[in-house]
């Protein structure tokens, strides 16, 4: 016996059964503004995920730049504290120089004054005549005084002269004076200046 089928129904080539789709023709899924929206929908579906990607590349790339400044700016803070202790190493340095130099000019102004304190000591009890005696002497390295006593008013004129050929000499004091056994004498006292150029 033979079957007919009096309603066939379309079957694809896969099986399936098409006939329940009314009004859709295979034809029209390709047509163009089908085409467009197709196209549409995918790009809105893709654009976020690239999008996405696009961004998280960035944020690498700015989180690589953040990680490469703070090396340099860790790099500089080194470099810094190493200029801050050079300064300071140059500082103390240049402090001990200068206490350095104080003190050599302290021991070259007391060689000086050594030496011409010295000499005008020498110089004033040399030239001290005979028959007059000193009382004190006071030096320094600007100025002097010496205080003395003679019987002879000449021998403290020659004294006098005698000092001022090396030092700008000037009378003080000049006074007769009668002692406490009725003999009379003269009481002298001389300044003496610009003995550091001498």
């Amino acid at each position: 016996m033979i079957k007919i089928n009096l309603n066939p129904k379309k079957k694809n080539k896969k099986g399936l059964d098409l006939s329940g789709i009314k009004g859709v023709e295979l034809g029209r899924l390709y047509s163009g503004s089908d085409a467009i929206l197709a196209i549409i929908f995918i790009v809105l579906l893709v654009s976020p995920i690239v999008y996405y990607f696009i961004i998280e590349t960035e944020m690498e790339k700015l989180n690589e730049e953040k990680l490469r400044i703070f090396s340099e700016i860790n790099r500089y803070k080194i470099i810094q504290s190493r200029v801050d202790k050079v300064k300071k190493e140059i500082s103390e340095k240049e402090k001990l120089t200068k206490v350095l130099n104080e003190k050599l000019k302290v021991y070259e102004n007391l060689a000086l004054y050594k030496t011409n304190t010295v000499r005008m000591l020498s110089f004033s009890i040399n030239s001290v005549p005979e028959g007059l005696w000193l009382e004190s002497i006071k030096l320094s390295l600007d100025n002097g005084n010496i205080l003395g006593y003679a019987f002879n008013p000449n021998l403290i004129s020659i004294y006098y002269k005698n000092l001022e050929k090396n030092y700008d000499v000037s009378v003080s004091n000049m006074e007769l004076k009668l002692s406490k056994t009725n003999t009379t004498y003269y009481f002298f006292s001389f300044d003496l200046k610009k003995l550091g150029g001498n």
